[in-house]
């Protein structure tokens, strides 16, 4: 038996029993004489409830039902059972790992066992078996559908997936190209030329995308993004087709129901965390956020005019996805009809009140409507420019839309067998580049994803990606000299890979970086001073080169005998300054998906670990939670610009937390002006998960209503306090919007009873953009010296005076 939430697995020969579970509260007409008097007594958790069971198996087909079964790494968890039969107890049962059935087919070996808290099997092909006697089906199944390459299984009660099989030679790490393949409701392996004399192993995992038909157990993938004023937006995918939708009126886009499969669902917050708006978006098939499946980059970005971008993917049943061009010559625009199989990219832009401004898919050009097979890996925004990264495997020879940029780096050749692309499109949806990230040399290959870009406070473009073994010479490298840290050899069987690009999108410097297994990489970013910072969500072996500036928070190898996040800091010219494994050391998991910096340089980190003895670090006021709550938990962590830890801690309750795909957004200053303040949503299971209610008009939830919910943590630290005194005066410190507290001497925009100086001599002068209002009570400009104010009544910008 394992045990998930909301679901008993029984493994048997010849597969495994799921058995699904949930409980609801009955309808006071459906109490029973004994509830009747519990809820007189008070006492409603003696309530009973109402169960729903469903049943579905997992069946080999054809499968030795004679097979032998061995279990293997025994755990420290013991159960007890005192059942009617035994009324003294079977005691001291105990657990395991994994559990492994010898010979379910003919040489063939199926083993199951837990990792990331998935549920993943393993069928090991000695020589002498066949591939081709691998069968499975879902009794119970509604049905079976192939997507992306991923296996989805439905029925009226829940809904999963089973992600793209790796398969490789047993004890190394050569990748064996494969597929799933399905005829008559039955599934199979598909295997490109494998070696039948070695020992090949076929790994799937079971992806648990929702066990209930209920929103707030089936969001997945959620990143967050904050604009200069304090507004917060938020993403999900999700399964769900009961969120609670907001149509704030004046043309926002506003569609108040679930369509396909999956769609996504974006939200405003303002600066009072009230929510604004929520919509869903998306088509008849599925829509999933860019990173989606691979825990890659951000998928959610705001411009400096508060204008709010996403990505991601739909799939090819989504023909009638919602798409718009921007009317602007010149412009990318490609309709829903350019959804063809496999993956279909796509980009969406709303202004910060919602409304629509351009929404296109992103496929190839060539006359075929056959799909190129590309997948989104993240974007963000700069000034009023958006940057993308992905990859392809250039399907049916499909290239990516290319665009060479005068001066640029320019590449339109594809390498293979799998290619990172990137690209920029303006604010008017104008492609005005898009190139491969490759060697150019087209006989050697290699797998190579693009996960993620950023852009630091100097313009120039920073770029982060996979590289899988294979010949090196095939990812783009660069060694300018000088000390940047170099290395133009991969180490184990995925590496990172790094580029950074000055602000004519010329690669300046590009290396691999990585250990001797399996390293994924989540987020690049970089501090005010242009020193770049990389997480991995995953170091998953030794020798992961690291480095300590001298007192930082320095482990030199893996903690776990699992998965240990990885921190880096490089100095804007590539030279490696801090690099650090981040686990405990009790054989648990450890992850490092989010990472950014304050305009001071103080580096924070995010991740979740199931780990009980994390290295947490308390600070004097500061939230501490210096013990697992239990599950799986989230870490929050604070360094100086030199890598020392100054704050590390827990945050979690008594369930699971885990942040898959989340990533932190630096807006500078924002809400906190000299200070950070982090803001993001996570997955929980817990009920006692701590809250903080700021009081009205937040949107506050003090209790989660299913077993899995979403939640939302805002951390800030810095100056918060208003100086003395009725006058707003403009300092301009960090941009040119009036509607940016910091850029006030009293941290807040002013209202109508502000007396408001705009000085001269400022970096930056006010502006008020479109479709913005700047309120005051009296306003002074110090014209003579240079005070000028800017404002956009084009598009609707107002300046409000309220002086009798």
């Amino acid at each position: 038996k394992a045990q998930l939430p909301g679901v008993n697995a029984y493994i048997k020969q010849d597969g495994i029993m799921y058995h699904f579970f949930r409980s609801e509260n009955k309808k006071r007409e459906e109490y029973s004489e004994k509830d009747i008097e519990n809820f007189n007594k008070g006492d409603l958790m003696a309530i009973s409830k109402k169960v729903y069971f469903f049943r579905m198996d997992f069946k080999l087909n054809n499968a030795n039902l004679n097979a032998k079964s061995e279990s293997f790494q025994p755990q420290q968890k013991y159960y007890n059972y005192y059942l009617g039969h035994c009324p003294n107890g079977i005691l001291n049962v105990k657990s395991y790992a994994g559990i492994i059935y010898k010979n379910v087919y003919p040489n063939i070996d199926l083993e199951y066992f837990f990792k990331d808290g998935n549920l993943k099997y393993e069928f090991i092909v000695k020589p002498g078996g066949k591939v081709s006697d691998i069968s499975f089906s879902y009794d119970g199944a509604k049905s079976l559908s192939l997507e992306n390459g991923r296996l989805n299984i439905e029925n009226d009660y829940s809904s999963f997936s089973e992600e793209t099989p790796i398969v490789f030679y047993q004890n190394t790490d050569q990748i064996i190209r494969s597929r799933f393949e399905t005829n008559n409701r039955k599934v199979s392996f598909n295997l490109e030329n494998y070696d039948k004399t070695k020992t090949v192993v076929i790994d799937p995992t079971v992806t648990w995308a929702t066990y209930f038909n209920n929103a707030y157990s089936s969001d997945f993938h959620c990143n967050s993004a904050r604009d200069a004023s304090g507004n917060y937006f938020t993403a999900f995918a999700t399964y769900g087709g009961t969120w609670t939708t907001i149509n704030a009126g004046g043309g926002q886009y506003y569609d108040n129901g679930k369509n396909g499969i999956t769609d996504l669902v974006i939200v405003r917050f303002n600066s009072n965390y009230s929510e604004q708006w929520a919509t869903y978006y998306g088509g008849s098939d599925g829509e999933y956020l860019m990173g989606t499946g691979g825990d890659y980059g951000k998928s959610i970005a705001v411009d400096a005019n508060g204008d709010v971008y996403f990505g991601g993917y739909c799939a090819s049943g989504s023909t009638d996805f919602p798409t718009q061009s921007s009317g602007v010559g010149g412009a990318f625009y490609q309709s829903a009809a350019y959804v063809y199989g496999g993956d279909n990219l796509f980009f969406v832009k709303l202004n910060g009140n919602g409304v629509r401004q351009w929404a296109t898919i992103f496929q190839h050009e060539q006359a075929n409507t056959n799909g190129a097979g590309m997948f989104p890996g993240g974007l963000c925004a700069s000034g009023s420019k958006l940057y993308f990264t992905g990859h392809t495997y250039k399907f049916n020879s499909n290239n990516v839309p290319l665009r060479s940029l005068s001066g640029a780096y320019n590449q339109s050749t594809f390498v293979g067998d799998q290619d990172p692309f990137v690209g920029r499109f303006n604010s008017d949806c104008v492609l005005e580049w898009c190139t491969y990230l490759n060697g150019g040399n087209t006989a050697n290959k290699a797998y190579k994803n693009g996960s993620d870009v950023s852009v630091d406070a100097s313009g120039n473009l920073l770029w982060v990606g996979q590289f899988g073994s294979g010949t090196v010479s095939s990812g783009y490298l660069l060694n300018p000299g000088g000390g940047a840290y170099y290395s133009g050899s991969n180490a184990g069987s995925y590496d990172v890979h790094i580029v950074k690009f000055n602000t004519s999108m010329v690669p300046t410097w590009a290396t691999y970086y990585g250990g001797s297994s399996l390293d994924r990489v989540s987020e690049i970013s970089s501090d005010a001073s242009g020193n770049i910072l990389v997480s991995c969500r995953m170091a998953n072996g030794n020798g992961m080169p690291t480095a300590n500036p001298g007192g930082a928070f320095y482990y030199t190898t893996r903690q776990s005998s699992s998965t240990d996040g990885f921190i880096m800091k490089f100095t804007s010219g590539g030279a490696l300054y801090w690099a650090t494994y981040v686990g405990g050391t009790n054989n648990s998991d450890s992850s490092i998906p989010g990472i950014s910096s304050d305009n001071s340089g103080n580096i924070y980190a995010i991740g979740y670990t199931n780990t009980t003895n994390f290295p947490t670090q308390n600070l004097s006021g500061s939230y501490n939670q210096s013990s697992s709550g239990g599950g799986m938990d989230l870490v929050l962590m604070k360094f100086t610009s030199g890598g020392v830890l100054s704050w590390s801690s827990y945050y979690g309750g008594t369930g699971s937390e885990s942040c898959y795909g989340v990533k932190l957004n630096a807006a500078a200053g924002s809400g906190t002006c000299g200070g950070f303040s982090e803001f993001f949503c996570f997955s929980t299971g817990s009920a006692d998960l701590p809250t903080t209610n700021p009081g009205s008009p937040a949107f506050y939830e003090s209790t989660k209503s299913t077993g899995n919910a979403n939640a939302i943590l805002l951390l800030s630290e810095g100056s918060t306090s208003i100086p003395g005194g009725s006058t707003w005066t403009w300092n301009g410190s960090v941009s040119d919007n009036w509607h940016t507290a910091c850029n006030w001497d009293k941290q807040s925009v002013p209202n109508s009873s502000s007396l408001v100086v705009i000085p001269g001599g400022t970096t930056n002068n006010p502006k008020i953009y479109a479709a913005a209002t700047g309120d005051c009570y009296t306003i002074s400009i110090n014209s003579g010296n240079g005070g000028v104010i800017t404002i956009d009544s084009g598009g609707g910008g107002l300046l409000r005076v309220y002086q009798p």
